[in-house]
């Protein structure tokens, strides 16, 4: 084995851990920021796999606003946006894939789900994001209405561009909002551990338990 930034032969893993790609931390940011370069940074296409387990959560995908062709052939959503028609400022409707662009572009993205969320344009939608988004202040706009959030094991990986493999520097969180929560669970249980998110009730009403329970990933 290889460390895939310099080049230079990985010392042998003993146990049956995660195998070792890099043979440091400064060879893995390298390699990081060279995909960054090469593949756009805001271009990050949907792994398959996780595509797939959201059609079969939701039984089909109409829209995915945050999308090029490429990216669609992933997804196979029957509609999609592309950057140059500006997604954010067209309608959303029916059930919903949506993986936003990072940077600034993310919140913007989630916010408009939001607002099509809560106007009911959007039934059920999956939406793949960082797991740092789930603390930041606009991702506590969901606190309104019931999600499902899925935790992978480890780092997914994703492609670009040129359809090279790419593992983020964080982790992914999978939310499924309006989606039947026993699907959800089966089908995204394989990945990681799932979370629900409570719908938080007038103060007055609010129960005193916390938010976010744990649901087992076994029947």
């Amino acid at each position: 084995m290889f460390c895939k930034s310099c080049g230079s032969a990985l010392p042998t893993q003993i146990g049956s851990g995660r195998p070792r790609t890099f043979c440091s931390d400064e060879c893995r940011i390298t390699n990081f920021r060279k995909n960054l370069k090469e593949h756009g940074r805001n271009e990050w296409y949907s792994p398959q796999h996780v595509v797939d387990a959201a059609r079969r959560v939701m039984g089909s995908i109409d829209l995915d606003p945050a999308s090029c062709y490429h990216a669609n052939q992933i997804v196979r959503a029957t509609g999609y946006y592309t950057r140059a028609d500006d997604g954010l400022s067209l309608p959303w409707r029916g059930r919903v894939w949506l993986n936003p662009p990072y940077d600034t572009f993310a919140p913007k993205f989630f916010v408009k789900f939001c607002e099509e969320y809560e106007a009911g344009r959007i039934p059920m939608a999956c939406l793949l994001l960082g797991v740092h988004h789930l603390t930041t202040k606009w991702f506590q706009r969901i606190e309104g209405f019931a999600a499902l959030v899925s935790l992978p094991a480890g780092r997914l990986k994703f492609t670009g561009r040129n359809a090279h493999g790419n593992e983020p520097m964080h982790g992914s969180a999978i939310l499924g909002v309006g989606v039947n929560p026993d699907l959800f669970r089966r089908e995204f249980g394989e990945i990681g551990i799932v979370l629900e998110l409570q719908a938080r009730q007038p103060a007055k009403l609010a129960a005193a338990s916390s938010p976010l329970v744990l649901i087992s990933n076994r029947a």
